[in-house]
């Protein structure tokens, strides 16, 4: 995976949905429920209650589509962090592979 692509910078409310697509070089297939941990100001990156944008869509492409919804007491005032790509993409038992 090469390139994630993260909702743009504003004030979103509860129940407010995000969309993030992670975009490789090659057509991948996904079986399973594949998750992008999210790291926001409230939370932390390195701990287990950060947050995770789930898997919709995409098998077969070479981008894959995942939802967060926004829950009563995120904050984020600097930007959604990710430590690294291949860091944010957890498999959580799915497989993606050609």
């Amino acid at each position: 995976m090469t390139k994630l692509t993260t909702p743009g910078a504003a004030v979103y409310d509860r129940g407010q949905v995000l969309t993030f697509v992670l975009q490789g070089s090659e057509v991948m297939n996904v079986t399973g429920a594949p998750r992008l941990g999210i790291g926001l100001d409230s939370l932390d990156l390195s701990n287990a209650n950060h947050r995770y944008a789930v898997y919709q869509s995409g098998s077969g492409t070479n981008k894959f589509v995942f939802t967060y919804t926004v829950q009563s007491g995120d904050l984020d005032t600097n930007g959604i962090a990710f430590r690294t790509i291949s860091n944010a993409l957890q498999l959580n038992l799915a497989e993606i592979g050609r």
